[in-house]
C-alpha cells in the first residue's frame, strides 16, 4: 500500500470509530451539551417560565455558585445562572413554581433577594 492509501484508510477508520464510540462523536473528555438555561429545547416548552431575580451580597464566582446551588434545590426549578457582577440570578422553572421558595432559598444561602 502506498502512503496516501494508508492515510485515507486511517482517517476513515478513526472517524468511523469515533462517531460510534462516543455519543458526541468526539474525544473521551467531550460530553454532549446538557440542556441548560439558554437551551432552545428548554425555551420552547410552554410550561416553562424564566424569572430574573436581583440578588445583593454576591461578591465573587463562589457566591454565584452558592446561589445557583441553593436555587436548583427548589422543587420545580430546571436551571439557575447567577451573575455576581450584575447582581442577578436567572431562573428557568416549571410554570407554577413558588417563587417565594426560591427567594427563601437565596436568603438561606446568605444573600438578599429582591423579586422584580
Amino acid at each position: 500500500m502506498n502512503k496516501k492509501t494508508i492515510l485515507a484508510v486511517s482517517v476513515f477508520v478513526s472517524l468511523a470509530f469515533a462517531s460510534k464510540a462516543f455519543p458526541c462523536g468526539g474525544a473521551k473528555n467531550e460530553h454532549k451539551a446538557k440542556e441548560s438555561l439558554f437551551s432552545p429545547a428548554v425555551a420552547i416548552a410552554s410550561d416553562v417560565e424564566e424569572k430574573t431575580i436581583k440578588v445583593s451580597g454576591m461578591t465573587c464566582s463562589k457566591c454565584s455558585k452558592a446561589v445557583e446551588k441553593a436555587v436548583k434545590k427548589v422543587d420545580g426549578v430546571i436551571d439557575a445562572k447567577a451573575d455576581h457582577k450584575a447582581g442577578i440570578c436567572k431562573v428557568k422553572m416549571k410554570a407554577g413554581t413558588d417563587v417565594q421558595k426560591i427567594l427563601i432559598a437565596i436568603k438561606d444561602a446568605g444573600y438578599e433577594p429582591a423579586e422584580n
